[in-house]
C-alpha cells in the first residue's frame, strides 16, 4: 500500500536522506520516496503503520515532523 505525509523541518538534501533513512528503518515500510519541494514522503508499506512510530523514528533522526496529507 501506498501513502503520501507531509513533513515539517526538511530544508537541503542532508535532511531528506536523513528522513529517508528514518523511515525506512520502520518496520513495515518497504520503500520511501522522500523529496524536499513540497516537502513530502510516500512509503510504501505491508501493512498500516501507526503515524506515531513514524514520528518516532524522525524524531530520532533530527527535528522533524511528520503529518498525513
Amino acid at each position: 500500500m501506498h501513502k503520501e505525509y507531509h513533513i515539517e523541518g526538511m530544508g537541503c538534501e542532508g535532511c531528506v536522506n536523513s528522513v529517508k533513512l528514518a523511515l525506512q528503518k520502520v518496520s513495515g515500510v518497504s520503500h520511501a520516496d522522500v523529496k524536499l519541494n513540497p516537502p513530502i514522503a510516500t512509503l510504501t508499506t505491508d501493512k498500516p503503520i501507526d503515524i506515531k512510530e513514524l514520528q518516532s523514528s524522525l524524531s530520532e533522526a533530527g527535528y522533524y515532523k511528520i503529518r498525513e496529507q
